[in-house]
């Protein structure tokens, strides 16, 4: 039954015989999350009756989030800047452009923009200086050169680079939080 498969789990209860019903399938089908599904696959539903169960479980999420507001964004605060503090003091230590600049430097050049027998890393500064067509392909060249530095980074380290410039931003400790976890 459709009902059974609305949160993507795939999981149809197939595998029980047809002759019986189990409990898990009938909670499943009886869930109040599944209400819309139920109704547009079994239609067993009184319109008017329908309508009331989706206000009374409209009026439960918005009530429920306004719990969650009240009593959980202090927390949320607490662990953000725990998390900011944290990543800060880790992050701050971590130097990618220095092994970055190594590794080009040790990479001979493509002969592109540069005499072959040259560091890759001249052959950027080049393309630099003076953009060509290959200018996006050295951005990316390099943007893979700083994702291999990264990758070798411990995996610890690695949360905190990524927490301190990509998730401190956007986990801003207010209502949007909430959304976030």
């Amino acid at each position: 039954m459709p009902v059974t498969q609305d949160r993507g789990d795939g999981y149809d209860f197939s595998d029980w015989p047809l002759e019986e019903y189990p409990g898990d399938v009938l909670r499943t089908v009886l869930q109040t999350d599944r209400m819309v599904t139920l109704q547009d696959t079994l239609g067993i539903f009184e319109p008017a009756a329908f309508d009331m169960m989706r206000r009374i479980q409209e009026d439960a999420h918005e009530t429920q989030e306004d719990w969650l507001k009240h009593e959980h964004l202090s927390r949320i605060r607490f662990f953000r800047d725990v998390a900011t503090h944290l990543s800060e003091q880790i992050a701050s230590s971590v130097d990618l452009v220095a092994p970055t600049v190594e590794r080009l430097k040790a990479e001979d050049s493509f002969g592109l923009r540069a005499d072959e027998g040259e560091p890759r890393w001249m052959e950027i500064g080049a393309e630099a200086a003076t953009p060509s067509l290959l200018y996006q392909r050295t951005l990316e060249d390099v943007e893979s050169t700083v994702m291999d530095v990264f990758s070798g980074l411990p995996r610890h380290t690695q949360v905190a680079v990524w927490y301190s410039t990509v998730v401190e931003g956007a986990l801003s400790g207010d209502e949007s939080a909430l959304r976030l976890a």
